[in-house]
């Protein structure tokens, strides 16, 4: 659990650094995108890696804390969308590098649509799932929609719900280890 025990602006910058360092390169010089696209994906895959290893320790921590019955739908949220990705991920260096070729194909296509879109609401419900237990671990009971409404929205936007959520991830932490002795 040592990326709970992280500041706010450390997880911040393993998860959100990667893709920032892309945009500036893909806003500061798009022409050189197409050269340098390894390296591109590389980055994005590392932030995105990051940003899912996060979500997941936050879940299996808090579980540890206060086991909830819903950790199986998280487990199911969380592997669709890594599944899919890396999935994608796979295909298009595959195309790309091996084939030297774009991706074709309508089935392809629709394919990757629906598959993109069933992995956006697994990872929305997911990032739910984690505001509903942190919450839970907060009130040491399962909370009420209302009472959780405010943390399952924050992690919607996950750059800010890093630092709103990750300095309470480190107070419950704290005072569990102060429980303890």
């Amino acid at each position: 659990m040592t990326i709970l025990r992280l500041k706010h602006w450390q997880v911040f910058l393993l998860a959100w650094g990667p893709h920032a360092i892309s945009m500036l390169q893909l806003m500061l010089a798009p022409e050189t995108v197409g050269a340098t696209l390894p390296l591109w994906l590389l980055v994005v895959t590392i932030g995105t890696t990051n940003c899912f290893i996060w979500a997941w320790k936050i879940m299996a921590g808090m579980n540890q804390i206060y086991p909830a019955a819903n950790i199986l739908a998280f487990k199911i949220a969380f592997w669709i969308p890594c599944i899919s990705t890396l999935t994608f991920v796979a295909n298009l260096v595959y195309d790309l590098f091996f084939h030297k070729r774009e991706p074709t194909g309508i089935n392809s296509l629709a394919f990757w649509i629906g598959t993109g879109i069933l992995s956006s609401v697994c990872i929305l419900f997911g990032l739910m799932l984690i505001g509903r237990m942190v919450r839970a671990v907060e009130l040491k009971r399962t909370p009420l929609i209302g009472e959780h409404l405010f943390e399952s929205l924050i992690m919607l936007i996950p750059p800010v719900g890093v630092w709103i959520v990750q300095p309470r991830l480190n107070r419950i932490l704290a005072s569990q280890e102060a429980s303890k002795t």
